[in-house]
């Protein structure tokens, strides 16, 4: 740790460090230890009625103030439930669910205490419902969505200013 400028415990971080981060432990180092290029792949898979599974890459890129990232990641689910009341079963089925979602972000140290950074956000998805082998729905959604973030922060205070945008298209057919 003779490289270490700084440690911060950073609560309720700003999306600069994604959607699912509670607490981020920030280390500053005093040499630009970050800099280059790294990659990360990730994936799984289930067994729910049928075979679902996701892939996720992410490609960072930092130098000196910059840090950039590029990720994509793919998702295909299915689901088949069934409800059984006194009235008879219903069954619903989704056969299957594919999803893609493309991400872009850049994020700037301008100081020390102060960072600006934007993150894009495109996503694709179409299901199929089906109930009761009967009735059939297709939907497709397409979305974008932007935020633009500013973060201040000092000893014991953070001011984080945040603008988004966000588009949306969905589409839904019946067979």
């Amino acid at each position: 740790m003779d490289d270490a400028e700084s440690v911060e415990l950073i609560r309720n971080p700003g999306p600069e460090y994604g959607t699912n981060a509670g607490v981020v432990l920030n280390i500053v180092s005093s040499r630009c230890a970050n800099d280059g290029r790294n990659a990360f792949l990730s994936a799984n898979a289930i067994y729910q009625a049928l075979w679902s599974g996701d892939a996720r890459g992410r490609v960072n890129l930092n130098r000196g103030i910059s840090r950039n990232y590029l990720a994509y990641s793919f998702g295909r689910r299915h689901r088949r439930e069934t409800l059984v009341t006194t009235f008879g079963a219903d069954t619903t089925e989704i056969s299957p669910r594919t999803m893609h979602q493309v991400q872009q972000g850049t994020n700037l140290r301008l100081g020390r205490r102060y960072t600006l950074g934007v993150r894009n956000i495109l996503s694709f998805a179409n299901e199929r419902n089906t109930y009761n082998t009967q009735n059939t729905i297709d939907m497709h959604q397409r979305s974008l969505y932007t935020n633009i973030y500013s973060r201040l922060h000092g000893e014991r205070w953070c001011w984080i200013t945040s603008i988004n945008l966000s588009l949306g298209n969905n589409c839904t057919g019946y067979a």
